[in-house]
């Protein structure tokens, strides 16, 4: 039995309204003793409605037998008076009506109140789970709603930055500039950036994240990453672990051949490679043998990136000497004077 002015569980299942798994609570705002049927008024006071486009909003009619009389969730926020509160605590009082002791956000102080004087989101609406299970509805409707913002957030990720689905199942977790930094790196093709990061942000991460997603709607791409002997281990473990790349031929015919600098042979050199990433690129201006090496690749390379968190240290001429490899048909030809 509902009273006005009470809070409710709604249906709110399009596919099912007869055995429904997706719920809304609203407030019952008028009760027809005669058709059997309630009005409610479902509130949203801090706008959570964009993100379920598809519940019902504003006022609706259901048969009274459809809804069931609900509780808050200890530890929500609801609206008194036009002030932000917590709910701390409930009482099923002998009218048939809850009461609560909830706390201004504001003034920090305690009060009781009736759920009358109470507007609750529709995102709100704890049930028995003794109904539940005579209803065999066996999981939370609160569940529901948080696995719904996190599908629809990663809807909007996927959409505003294209392949990040790609990276959700890999073990790792981006930080703001690392975003960026993928982001900016697939927007031109071909993708011949510099990464140039300090110690510690992240360089490694950045790099396979952006060649994971430059590959994830390709076939035949052959990737040459060159690293230094003792960083050799920790990006294979890297690939494997956190990205779950192997070595040698993957799907669609992509391959991925990591490599010191001292095992790059000469069909190496001779390769188109698709993509082709150079750990602590600055190890190699110095040597000509092996900045010949490297030239030769970047030269025959669809997109490359090299990373270095000290890239230009002392000269003009190393910063021209990086600009070669990033973009030989540039600034082969272009002299210092």
């Amino acid at each position: 039995m509902v009273s006005e002015k009470m809070y409710v569980r709604c249906p709110a299942d399009y596919e099912s309204l007869t055995d429904p798994r997706i719920f809304v609570c609203g407030q019952v705002i008028k009760k027809d003793d005669f058709k059997k049927t309630v009005k409610i008024r479902i509130n949203d006071p801090f706008k959570y409605m964009r993100f379920f486009e598809d519940l019902p909003q504003g006022t609706i009619e259901l048969p009274e037998s459809m809804v069931d009389h609900c509780s808050m969730f200890i530890g929500s926020i609801v609206l008194v008076k036009g002030k932000k509160c917590k709910i701390l605590s409930s009482q099923l009082a002998k009218n048939g009506f809850y009461f609560y002791f909830v706390q201004d956000l504001n003034n920090r102080k305690v009060f009781r109140i009736t759920e009358r004087d109470i507007i609750a989101s529709f995102n709100n609406g704890k049930i028995d789970p003794a109904t539940q299970l005579m209803k065999y509805e066996f999981q939370n409707p609160c569940w529901y709603l948080g696995r719904t913002v996190v599908s629809r957030c990663l809807n909007t990720l996927e959409n505003s930055m294209y392949g990040f689905k790609e990276l959700a199942g890999s073990k790792i977790y981006l930080l703001p500039h690392q975003l960026n930094t993928i982001m900016r790196c697939l927007q031109e093709e071909p993708c011949r950036y510099m990464l140039a990061d300090e110690v510690g942000m992240g360089k490694t991460i950045e790099a396979i994240s952006i060649f994971k997603i430059f590959i994830q709607n390709r076939s035949g791409i052959d990737t040459l990453i060159v690293v230094p002997e003792m960083l050799k281990a920790q990006w294979k473990k890297e690939l494997l672990l956190k990205f779950n790349i192997s070595l040698g031929m993957g799907k669609y015919d992509n391959s991925v051949s990591l490599k010191t600098i001292d095992e790059i042979t000469f069909e190496d050199t001779e390769k188109k490679w698709g993509f082709v990433i150079v750990d602590e690129i600055h190890r190699y201006i110095f040597d000509d043998r092996q900045y010949e090496i490297l030239h030769d690749i970047s030269c025959q390379a669809q997109n490359i990136l090299l990373l270095s968190a000290t890239p230009v240290q002392q000269r003009k001429e190393e910063y021209l000497d990086l600009l070669r490899l990033l973009l030989p048909k540039k600034y082969d030809n272009y002299s210092i004077e």
